[in-house]
């Protein structure tokens, strides 16, 4: 009998290898479907916010550096703001009428305007007494490379030579 029963415990054995092999063969390849969609769809969801986050941030981020370049324009323009008011002060303190022909002139910031053709190349008057002596062609060009008024319309040549030194902050 035992034998039997080693026969049959090898005949359930068997069955249910072939019924656990078919059940892989049809099955499994159905549930992994199942399994392998359900698992996508979750993992998109969880994504979705993610992207939408990275997106925003790469928007933020192109703003940054939007208003960087906006700040740094700034900072460039007080920076010759602040360069000018230096030179005029200084100017208007070291070329007194008293000591304007003895002392340099700090000639301010002319915001990246071009030398005019005319003068480019030839050495800038340095100090007062040489504004003074400066030729209509030196004053009107150094007039209009600070955008201010040149040519006969501004006035004489003596107004027009006062009007630059002012504007370097040289009064007299």
């Amino acid at each position: 009998m035992a034998d039997f029963a080693q026969v049959g415990q090898l005949l359930d054995d068997a069955i249910d290898y072939r019924v656990a092999q078919a059940v892989q063969q049809h099955v499994q390849p159905a549930v992994q479907q199942a399994v392998t969609a359900q698992l996508g769809t979750i993992v998109q969801a969880a994504l979705q916010p993610i992207h939408r986050t990275l997106t925003q941030l790469q928007h933020d981020v192109a703003g940054l550096q939007q208003n960087m370049a906006g700040l740094q324009q700034s900072l460039s323009g007080l920076r010759q703001d602040v360069q000018t008011l230096g030179a005029r002060q200084r100017n208007g303190v070291c070329c007194s009428s008293v000591l304007l022909g003895a002392v340099p002139i700090q000639w301010p910031h002319h915001g990246g305007g071009a030398m005019p053709a005319h003068i480019a190349g030839q050495p800038l008057p340095a100090t007062g007494d040489e504004v003074q002596e400066a030729t209509a062609p030196v004053v009107d060009g150094m007039l209009s490379l600070y955008g201010l008024p040149a040519g006969s319309s501004a006035g004489g040549l003596p107004q027009r030579r006062t009007a630059l030194l002012a504007h370097a902050g040289i009064y007299v």
